[in-house]
């Protein structure tokens, strides 16, 4: 048996030739990435080509043997999640306060992380529509572990042997952070805004724009900072939802109205009214939040000339409309990954940045609720929309792609 080795360490291959054997083996060191390869020979009874020279560093840097150091660990991480044995907490909470969006989030990251065979648990308290609840248990192998809102016992990590954890909530504080940092290998923050004032090893920035300005305070009070578009998590139903529409565009103008989980500025009744008067012209459909008296309806009903639906026909309304009135929230990222013309209303504090950013890229698709006149300036905008025929090209030219792919890569920062 004798080795050839080509290049230098750490980039270099390793080539093993035996000349009674039919194989030839050879094992690359390139970049981030160790692999491994046979070429097999069509003769086995023929050597492969004989070895000329032998070679080898006459001396490996340090920096080299920590790089192949680091590299072996990561392959013995990766056999761990194809044999099913690593363990993820996701932690979160939603409420009528809190509303959905952290949740959906972690769910979108779920349906990610089961697919590479992960373990994954929903660590916190749910509270609020029933639709929400549908769409966890929906979620085949995710596992639920009940926390109180707003607290974050890092215990839970050491009970249910989970090494790795990813925290979405606005009611974690510091020193709480550190606790679940010493629990774990890897702690991943979500962060949406500068109120979260918070420090440590890596956060996760799910938003339209990269360029915020309080981003460059963020970066250096965390290790690594990962922002834009590209991290935007987009849930499995939604992909297919894509599809469908992709097959099937919608043919009829269609205004689906939807704002959430959480409504504490109240603009729901005043959007209400004002689609009223765009009823007679165009089909209008109110998703709304089934917790609510005048939103509960055990099949679809209609009041005056507005559709009710229920909220778990959110998905199939998607597919058919041509206008979606939406907060601008979590559910702004799925619209702007179906490429479906949206006017966006933050309903809560925590949708100003998301809001502001959509505003500069459009400041027709953003409507504030405290703005005067309010009714009767998201009529106009709507039915300036619709009589404009804006299109889905033309809504795709103007916003930041999604493509689909947020999940995978803030999988890919948790498990690699």
């Amino acid at each position: 048996m004798k080795k050839r080795t080509e290049g230098r360490f750490p980039s270099a291959a390793f080539i093993s030739d035996c000349l009674s054997s039919s194989r030839e083996k050879i094992t690359t060191l390139d970049g981030e990435s160790v692999s491994i390869s046979f070429r097999t020979n069509a003769c086995p009874n023929d050597p492969v080509p004989p070895v000329t020279r032998t070679s080898a560093p006459e001396k490996i840097p340090k920096t080299s043997l920590q790089k192949w150091n680091e590299l072996i660990c990561k392959a013995y991480r990766v056999k761990r999640w194809h044999d099913g044995e690593m363990k993820v907490v996701l932690r979160a909470d939603a409420s009528s306060e809190i509303g959905t969006g952290h949740v959906m989030r972690q769910v979108a990251l779920a349906e990610e992380l089961l697919r590479r065979g992960v373990e994954v648990f929903l660590v916190g308290e749910v509270e609020g529509p029933s639709w929400l609840e549908e769409k966890i248990t929906s979620v085949s192998g995710l596992q639920r572990v009940g926390q109180s809102k707003g607290t974050f016992d890092s215990g839970v990590l050491r009970r249910l042997g989970a090494s790795v954890s990813a925290i979405d909530s606005y009611d974690l504080r510091q020193p709480e952070l550190a606790q679940w940092e010493a629990q774990s290998s890897r702690t991943l923050v979500f962060i949406d805004g500068p109120w979260q004032r918070l420090e440590g090893g890596s956060a996760v920035v799910p938003a339209l724009s990269d360029k915020f300005a309080w981003l460059g305070d963020l970066r250096k009070r965390f290790n690594s900072v990962h922002a834009g578009a590209e991290y935007l998590m987009i849930r499995d139903e939604i992909k297919r939802a894509k599809q469908v529409m992709l097959r099937e565009p919608p043919s009829l103008p269609q205004i689906l109205v939807v704002l959430g989980g959480a409504d504490p500025r109240g603009p729901t009744e005043l959007i209400e009214s004002a689609m009223f008067e765009l009823a007679p012209k165009y089909k209008v459909v109110f998703v709304g939040r089934e917790e609510r008296t005048d939103f509960v309806r055990s099949h679809l009903g209609i009041r005056g000339r507005i559709i009710h639906s229920p909220r778990s026909s959110f998905v199939d309304e998607l597919t058919k409309s041509t206008l979606v009135i939406s907060a601008a929230g979590t559910t702004s990222g799925e619209l702007l990954f179906l490429g479906i013309p949206s006017l966006f209303i933050p309903v809560v504090d925590n949708q100003v940045e998301n809001a502001r950013a959509l505003e500069s890229i459009d400041p027709s698709s953003v409507l504030w609720p405290d703005s005067p006149n309010f009714g009767q300036k998201l009529v106009a905008l709507a039915e300036d929309s619709i009589a404009k025929g804006h299109s889905k090209d033309l809504f795709d030219a103007r916003y930041p792609k999604i493509d689909g792919f947020g999940a995978r890569r803030v999988a890919r920062l948790l498990l690699e």
